[in-house]
């Protein structure tokens, strides 16, 4: 950076401090002269104060992120200073100066880029199921109780508007992305997953081109050959809290370690033909950070286990690789009120979870929705 550049920047920091003996400054970079780049937040200590003459003694010095846009440094084992941003940082790269002698620690930080899992900042994950007191809640949407939303009857109607329904919870810029060949389309596992939905609904409602007018109830979500998700589809349902569609579920992990003990079960479920969703390696992920977000949008009439795999692990989903559960336990053989019945379903009730699976609309507050 120029150095007539750099001495402004010094020139307009703003000191923070709630008195003259501590104070607290920013320091903003530039990249290109034009954008922000990173943050520098210097504390300086209060002369003679106790956290000052630990720091003049060797007192280890630590920087966390602790929340998208704040960072807490803390003196040896003083009282942590609160850092806030006002804009998301990447606090797994902070730097540390610390000056002894002048009673200063000074922390830098990069912006969080947008949209990069696992770089600070806000959560990608469109799906959010966070843990308050070990207890999971769904963020971004309303819960329902599936059972008392009114069912759509299938047999018998004519439900093209599901098609229409479907298409306008796309923003223009996907329906834009949906108009290019898949081959040289740009990846969107958001978008994939939303295809997905769709012909979920579609193929539930009878009008998949491969089910001759029949509503399919079984999926399979194939990705490279090979599934591990098996979603089992009761009804379709108004969803009276967002003026939409929702279709009242059930899903059945298939973990590789229980796959012996589901055999039988899983071969008769094959044998009455389940439709097989292809999907990508991106949109399988997407789908495992989507299954714990599904069960606790609907989860009424069962609770979380003392020893729940979320409260364990302490992170939601449990996992998001081929063959592994994003979802814990808890909710397995409950609620089976829906649970479809017959010889092709007998021994799968007790792995099934239920789930309320929502046509996933874009938010036209943020970009602007497609048009029939």
């Amino acid at each position: 950076m120029p150095k007539r550049a750099n001495d402004h920047l010094r020139h307009a920091t703003k000191e923070l401090g709630a008195s003259t003996d501590e104070v607290e400054s920013i320091f903003v970079g530039l990249s290109s002269g034009v954008e922000v780049d990173r943050l520098r937040y210097r504390v300086t200590l209060a002369n003679e104060s106790e956290e000052a003459r630990s720091l003049g003694n060797g007192a280890e010095v630590t920087a966390v992120q602790d929340s998208p846009c704040g960072l807490s440094i803390k003196v040896g084992t003083m009282k942590p200073h609160n850092l806030l941003y006002p804009f998301p940082v990447d606090g797994s790269a902070a730097k540390l100066r610390v000056a002894r002698k002048s009673s200063w620690v000074e922390v830098s930080v990069r912006l969080a880029p947008a949209q990069s899992a696992g770089a600070g900042g806000y959560s990608p994950n469109p799906f959010p199921v966070v843990l308050e007191d070990s207890h999971p809640n769904v963020w971004g949407l309303s819960r329902v109780d599936i059972t008392r939303q009114p069912t759509i009857k299938i047999a018998g109607n004519k439900l093209q508007w599901v098609i229409s329904q479907m298409g306008l919870t796309l923003s223009v810029g996907e329906d834009t992305l949906l108009l290019q060949p898949s081959s040289t389309r740009p990846l969107n596992a958001l978008l994939d997953l939303k295809e997905s939905l769709s012909v979920l609904f579609q193929a539930f409602v009878g009008l998949n081109e491969t089910s001759n007018g029949k509503s399919v109830k079984v999926f399979r979500l194939v990705d490279n050959n090979d599934s591990d998700t098996i979603i089992l589809v009761n009804a379709m349902c108004h969803d009276l809290n967002t003026g939409s569609i929702v279709l009242d579920a059930y899903v059945v992990p298939l973990v590789f370690s229980r796959l012996p003990a589901m055999l039988g079960s899983l071969q008769r479920l094959v044998d009455a033909g389940p439709l097989n969703i292809m999907i990508t390696a991106g949109e399988a992920v997407m789908w495992k950070h989507a299954m714990p977000f599904l069960v606790e949008r609907c989860r009424c009439t069962w609770s979380h286990r003392a020893k729940c795999e979320y409260r364990i692990l302490q992170q939601i989903p449990l996992f998001t690789g081929h063959g592994e559960s994003a979802i814990c336990r808890c909710g397995e053989g409950l609620a089976l009120d829906g649970f479809p019945s017959g010889p092709a379903y007998r021994g799968l009730g007790k792995y099934a979870t239920r789930i309320a699976i929502p046509a996933i609309s874009a938010v036209p507050f943020v970009e602007e929705l497609a048009s029939l």
